[in-house]
């Protein structure tokens, strides 16, 4: 069996989709190690070691990266480490240190900034406004949105049919959600998916959005809209 880099890589991620672990955490493992790679130079699975490990930690310090978004660097190096066979790594998982962190409770999203934020979407755009709207008012995970049908959304009634990990709940919508969907759902056809991605003359392709480009949607319009902090798709979703 070879022992690139690239092969484990691959087995690991297929490894993490076999746990039902999000598209979006999976995407993210993927460039952490990507990174990781990159940066010590490992190619083979015996180029891991101490002193790589060491070069990649010292990057990330010197990439002024927060101490939690190092340790996320970190995290997805040694579960890396963990999956490969017995043997396989001279480095002990148990080794990488994580830097510490203090905790700082994200500040509840004010009605100004999701103002701030809609605002920055073009109103000719009613997918993105849509979206960012019904994040907010029902309090959807990325995940959730992105599995999101035509037939998921009953306005006559007034709620949506959500996939929740292994089972379907049936939520009311809100009275922003409902005014935000409804010029959407004139443009899909039944049992399409509900927010989809674009092509260049800015027509549905007909495939829905991953929960990676939607949260990319998100930090993009809190760029525009001059909050790149504090906004993002989780503090889109607190209450």
């Amino acid at each position: 069996m070879t022992t690139t880099f690239d092969s484990y890589l691959k087995a690991f991620l297929h490894h993490l989709k076999s746990k039902k672990r999000s598209e979006l955490t999976i995407a993210h493992y993927e460039d952490y190690l990507h990174r990781f790679a990159k940066v010590s130079g490992v190619k083979t699975i015996s180029d891991i070691s101490q002193s790589k490990i060491a070069t990649f930690t010292r990057h990330l310090r010197e990439a002024h990266l927060s101490p939690a978004s190092q340790n996320y660097h970190l995290i997805a190096v040694r579960m890396f480490l963990r999956s490969l066979p017995q043997g396989k790594s001279k480095v002990d998982p148990k080794s990488i240190s994580l830097r510490q962190t203090s905790y700082h409770p994200a500040a509840r999203p004010s009605a100004a900034s999701i103002s701030r934020l809609l605002a920055a979407v073009p109103p000719s755009n009613i997918r993105d406004h849509a979206l960012l709207t019904v994040l907010h008012e029902q309090q959807l995970t990325l995940e959730e949105a992105s599995s999101l049908t035509t037939d998921s959304i009953d306005l006559s009634k007034g709620v949506m049919s959500v996939k929740k990990k292994s089972r379907i709940v049936r939520e009311r919508l809100s009275a922003k959600a409902i005014t935000a969907l409804k010029p959407l759902l004139a443009t899909r056809t039944t049992g399409s998916p509900l927010f989809t991605s674009l092509d260049r003359a800015n027509k549905s392709k007909n495939k829905p959005l991953s929960a990676r480009s939607i949260q990319r949607i998100v930090k993009e319009y809190a760029l525009r809209a001059g909050l790149p902090e504090t906004m993002s798709s989780k503090f889109l979703k607190q209450p």
